[in-house]
């Protein structure tokens, strides 16, 4: 069975309860950037141009990666010593996909401050379980 495959299984059991936390690879390809999910695609959900990162979704991988081309990012939905970036679903303003803000946590501190407004596709419920999660919490790997 596919990591991918696993990893949402797993998501669909602890969504509720908060404990969900996985691992995501995201990859630029020729400027554009893309979450590395062979098993959406291979369960027959979309295609690869399904999971390319837009409308910010691309610019927070850009910040995650120090812009370099590839990066490892910790996914949860609760807040840990490690996280760097906060998304917090805003109003919803399209039939489908979710608008989330997201400001970056100071380490130190633990204060927020915004960083942009992204886009984030249904691939987003594919990961979570079937669901757009209220607050998701980042950092890279």
């Amino acid at each position: 069975m596919s990591t991918a495959i696993e990893m949402t299984r797993n998501a669909r059991r602890t969504r509720t309860n908060q404990q969900f936390k996985a691992n995501h690879r995201f990859v630029k390809e020729e400027g554009r950037w893309y979450i590395d999910l062979p098993g959406f695609i291979e369960e027959g959900y979309g295609t690869k141009g399904n999971l390319e990162m837009v409308l910010g979704a691309d610019t927070m991988c850009d910040i995650l990666s120090g812009h370099t081309d590839d990066v490892s990012v910790e996914i949860t939905l609760k807040q840990t010593t490690k996280t760097e970036l906060v998304a917090t679903r805003i109003q919803n303003l399209c039939p489908y996909g979710r608008y989330y803000r997201v400001e970056k946590v100071d380490a130190q501190t633990l204060e927020r401050s915004f960083v942009l407004d992204m886009w984030l596709c249904p691939v987003t419920k594919y990961v979570f379980g079937g669901s757009y999660p209220k607050t998701i919490y980042l950092s890279k790997n």
